[in-house]
């Protein structure tokens, strides 16, 4: 038999209350909050009805930063004497009992305070009659419940949940479940509002909300609470996602849960999204897009009706939900091509490189550190993509039948991987959609337990007419060898790395392009294959039909150049998808210098005749590149010419037609910004216009970052001195977050007195402003801002008032703009001008400087002013003031 300590060991030995001598059932939590005052203090009571179902002599839960001041467990109304200990480590609280616990059912209280703003954020803001009131929401995602309340605070735990907050009456409270009635007055001053019991669910997923004068909007079971806010024009977003997932699973919604609330919280300090069940709470500058209110919704399903047991799966509820972010709009609005964009979007996230130790399982993580740091995008768009290329190879059909039976036969429980697959390999049994004798446990651990991604080789033998196919895993070069890392107080060394992934592939040629189906397909579960191919040596071939699969592709030179050559002759000889699929891993391979920059260019030029903005979207990241890498190769003195006629058809498409979706919007406004760059007329004329729009009707600089970029840093350079000196007058009254993005659209000024004045305010200013002001100077593509620089800084007297960080910047981007060999003189003279600048003080260099004179800071802070004050006339106390700020700015470099 077990003693008392044996339950205790196991928790020393797991470190994690993984073990089954008991579980919650539910929970009765009691708060008081005095939120009005700005007091982020909650006062509780919780009391857990738990099962014990074998003997055991303690009971470990979790509590992190909270104030327990008394803890009582009871057995058929018995009081029972516990022992309370705390782990602060694994924020666990142990209460040792002095028997040992028979099977049986006992209630679990326990008095206590938050001392934390973990897990509960508290956030004040001013209203539209400019009076300050507080807002706070919870946030328990993955492990911050133990930080409001004693629970059990891991995803396999799974229990019912009751609610109560008393609260002052100005104030209203959201939760999961609808509010029992109105809120009952406890005293003049205070309410309580009770709620419904919660289905079982993860601790992590209960949730509440306190806010104050908002208002709410029902359409159906979804209600709306919210400032005048941006949720009102996405309802339809929530419909659709919602109305179309009850259809696609075969488990309605409400079967679950009686209503959503969709909350908006003016929370700029810590933005984020939360996908609480019955409770999607959307806080400071997440977007509010239809794709992020599909992937909240998704997962009312997807990690809500069915949990993770553990964290190291969580691409089980993030994988789903991004897939059916998309997924779900693209049924519901297959004009908009959501699965597509899923390509261009989701997938190229997913394919980033990241830490070598990057895999969509997390093996090992287990400490609340090691859990957050697991949250990671592109693993779980990788996981998405990986679902998503599992759906195309068994087809929507069957892929539906295979979450179906996946949600319904594990409904308010906890799954690991080998259950979806299991339901999988039921729906697929007796086809050969998958490689026999390979089990697909086995494929599916080759890309949820491999580090990374794989790049494949396609190489082809023109004289023999096959393809030479070979698989490496991605920044292979950036080797893990020797590479150590600790766990559990061990050094460990990484296993080798020489993966082979089971991948499946499909492929086109000229004379057979055959994009509208997917297969057949292929698989590759060796290092490399060789397959013959009837192409002649003048056709190209292309892998990844439909950009298919999660995987990079590098071709031999010729067919890269055969594919590039194609497009240029007949831009829909490939889907879009394709197209840029294309674009992105030639640029890939290009700055791992597998791919000159020549056939890189080569490709680029199909562009001309190119009008979707989902290719444009692949294209501007390869375009960046060449902006910033402007003399690598000659022909570079001609790339600006070059780009503004491969953007002149799609800009004319953008003046034409309207955005089908917020990602082509998103695209038209990064081109239009572009086309400005470029000088376009047109486009700056419409950016000066829309300028004097808001400079006439003294309206407020708070737009989207795209639409600011293009109204006030292009619309700028045609303005009046009147119309610069309002924005500069915005500039001074606005708070330092206001004055960092104002600064970047000042400094695309090209009046060399207006940017004088802008690099003056700069220097003045006590933010830390020279970022942006870079930023700015670095929208102009030639070699204007180099010469506007140089002739600024050939002026002594200008350069004596500013600061040194804020002309490392200037030197920067006169370094990076300078094309020509007279610029680089030019840059070169001004160098050695603020070089000599820094010999007045005796110094050589400012590098080797802080280095010597690191050990005595202030010795020659105070030896480098007295020689300034020495050589100083009577009116130069400016001089020395901004001297002063010099030598103190070098030594913080």
């Amino acid at each position: 038999m077990l003693n008392k300590y044996s339950g205790l060991l196991l928790y020393l030995i797991a470190g994690v209350i993984g073990w089954s001598d008991y579980r919650p059932t539910h929970y009765d939590l009691h708060l008081r909050t005095e939120l009005q005052t700005g007091a982020g203090e909650l006062q509780g009571t919780v009391r857990i009805s738990l099962d014990v179902v074998r003997p055991t002599g303690n009971i470990v839960l979790h509590s992190l930063a909270l104030s327990i001041r008394n803890v009582s467990l009871f057995d058929s109304n018995v009081l029972q004497k516990l022992k309370v200990t705390f782990d602060g480590y694994k924020h666990q609280l142990i209460l040792i009992a002095d028997r040992e616990l028979s099977p049986g059912s006992y209630e679990l209280w326990i008095e206590f305070t938050t001392n934390t703003n973990y897990g509960w954020n508290v956030q004040s803001y001013v209203d539209e009659a400019r009076v300050r009131k507080y807002v706070a929401v919870t946030r328990f995602e993955p492990t911050y419940a133990r930080a409001v309340f004693p629970c059990f605070d891991e995803p396999r735990f799974k229990a019912t949940f009751s609610l109560e907050v008393v609260h002052h009456g100005n104030l209203s409270v959201s939760s999961n479940m609808p509010q029992i009635g109105s809120p009952r007055y406890v005293d003049e001053k205070y309410v309580v509002s009770r709620f419904e019991r919660s289905p079982r669910m993860s601790t992590y997923l209960l949730a509440f909300a306190i806010t104050e004068g908002y208002k709410s909007f029902k359409s159906g079971h979804h209600v709306i609470e919210a400032r005048p806010s941006v949720l009102y024009k996405a309802l339809d977003s929530f419909l659709i996602a919602d109305e179309l997932l009850d259809e696609y699973t075969g488990l309605p919604y409400r079967n679950y849960m009686p209503k959503l609330t969709h909350l908006q919280i003016p929370m700029q300090a810590d933005s984020f999204a939360s996908d609480n069940w019955g409770l999607i709470v959307h806080t400071g500058n997440i977007p509010v897009t239809p794709s992020t209110i599909s992937h909240q919704v998704a997962h009312m399903w997807f990690g809500n009706l069915v949990t993770l047991e553990w964290w190291d799966n969580t691409w089980l509820k993030e994988g789903f939900a991004e897939l059916y972010a998309y997924y779900a709009l693209d049924l519901a609005r297959p004009s908009e091509h959501w699965m597509e964009w899923f390509n261009v979007v989701v997938k190229q996230v997913g394919l980033q490189g990241g830490s070598r130790l990057d895999r969509i399982t997390n093996v090992g993580c287990r400490t609340s550190e090691q859990i957050k740091r697991s949250y990671q995008p592109r693993i779980f768009e990788r996981a998405a993509s990986v679902l998503n290329m599992i759906r195309q190879i068994v087809g929507d059909s069957s892929w539906q039948q295979v979450v179906r039976s996946f949600l319904k036969n594990h409904q308010l429980d906890t799954v690991v991987p080998r259950n979806l697959y299991m339901e999988l390999r039921q729906v697929t049994a007796g086809s050969e959609l998958f490689p026999k004798n390979i089990s697909i446990v086995k494929i599916m651990n080759t890309w949820m337990m491999n580090y990374r991604v794989p790049e494949l080789t396609v190489e082809r033998r023109y004289n023999d007419k096959t393809i030479h196919i070979t698989q490496t895993q991605m920044d292979r070069n950036s080797s893990t060898e020797g590479y150590f890392f600790w766990k559990t107080s061990k050094l460990w060394r990484l296993r080798d790395q020489n993966q082979t992934w089971i991948i499946p592939y499909n492929y086109a040629q000229e004379s057979d392009a055959n994009f509208d189906e997917v297969g057949p397909i292929h698989w590759l579960a060796e290092p490399s294959k060789v397959i013959p191919t009837n192409a002649s040596s003048n056709e190209w071939i292309l892998l990844s039909k439909r950009h298919f699969g999660l995987y990079r592709i590098n071709y031999d030179e010729q067919n890269w150049k055969l594919l590039a050559r194609a497009l240029r002759s007949n831009i829909s000889c490939m889907p879009r998808e394709n197209r840029a699929q294309l674009l992105s891993d030639a640029l890939y391979f290009h700055e791992k210098d597998q791919l000159n920059k020549s056939v890189l260019f080569e490709l680029l030029t199909f562009l001309s005749n190119e009008t979707e903005s989902l290719v444009w979207h692949a294209a501007l990241p390869v375009i960046a590149s060449f902006k910033q890498d402007s003399r690598a190769v000659k022909y570079q003195e001609y790339f600006q010419i070059s780009l503004e006629h491969l953007t002149a058809r799609y800009y004319d498409t953008i003046l034409s037609t309207s955005p089908s979706s917020h990602h082509d919007q998103s695209v038209r406004k990064a081109v239009t910004s572009l086309a400005c760059q470029l000088g376009n007329p047109d486009c700056l004329t419409s950016a000066h216009a829309k300028f004097q729009q808001a400079y006439r009707s003294c309206n407020s600089t708070d737009l989207p970052s795209d639409d600011a970029l293009h109204v006030f840093c292009f619309g700028l350079q045609h303005a009046s001195d009147r119309e610069f000196g309002w924005l500069l007058g915005q500039f001074d009254a606005g708070d330092k977050g206001k004055r960092k993005q104002l600064i970047e659209y000042l400094a695309c000024v090209k009046q060399p007195n207006r940017l004088r004045t802008v690099i003056e305010r700069v220097n003045e200013d006590k933010a830390d402003l020279v970022d942006g002001l870079y930023r700015g100077l670095k929208m102009d593509l030639g070699e204007g801002s180099c010469w506007r620089l140089v002739e600024l800084l050939q002026d002594r007297k200008f350069t004596e008032r500013i600061r040194t960080a804020v002309v490392r910047k200037l030197l920067m981007v006169m370094n990076e703009r300078m094309q020509s060999e007279q610029a680089e003189r030019a840059v070169w003279e001004v160098r050695n001008r603020v070089e000599n600048r820094l010999r007045e003080f005796g110094i050589r260099d400012w590098r080797t400087y802080r280095k010597v004179e690191l050990e005595d800071p202030n010795g020659a802070i105070n030896k480098l002013l007295e020689h300034s004050f020495a050589t100083a006339q009577v009116d130069d106390f400016f001089t020395i003031r901004y001297r002063s700020d010099l030598i103190k700015s070098m030594l913080e470099m």
